[in-house]
């Protein structure tokens, strides 16, 4: 017969990530109520990229559905900040250039850049 795992059990990996997902949620207040815009959608590269912005920050939140880490050019609003820093994800200290920043996001995972 079918063994399947005991419907109360959460794998310990699984909650830890839930637990820093909402705990990114409540840092930022533009993910809980921001205004919205997408900046980028790429089915070829299973990727989406979106602003959400309220009165306090700007974050660019970029999504890899993708089973491969993707590098990918994402074009900014006008008067968006030029430089941009990791809160959740890899990565380091992005700097626009020509509208736009390039960063890396890994396979069937998420970044999430603040404005400097």
């Amino acid at each position: 017969p079918y063994d399947h795992p005991d419907d109360n059990h959460v794998m310990e990996d699984v909650l830890a990530y839930y637990k820093q997902i909402i705990a990114l949620r409540n840092a930022h207040s533009a993910l809980r109520t921001g205004r919205f815009l997408s900046l980028l959608a790429d089915d070829d590269q299973d990727v989406w990229a979106f602003e959400r912005a309220d009165d306090t920050e700007t974050l660019i939140v970029a999504l890899n559905a993708s089973g491969e880490d993707r590098e990918v050019r994402i074009p900014l609003p006008a008067g968006a900040a030029d430089r941009w820093g990791a809160v959740y994800g890899e990565g380091a200290d992005v700097k626009a250039a020509d509208g736009a920043i390039n960063i890396r996001v890994p396979a069937i995972g998420g970044v999430v850049l603040k404005a400097r």
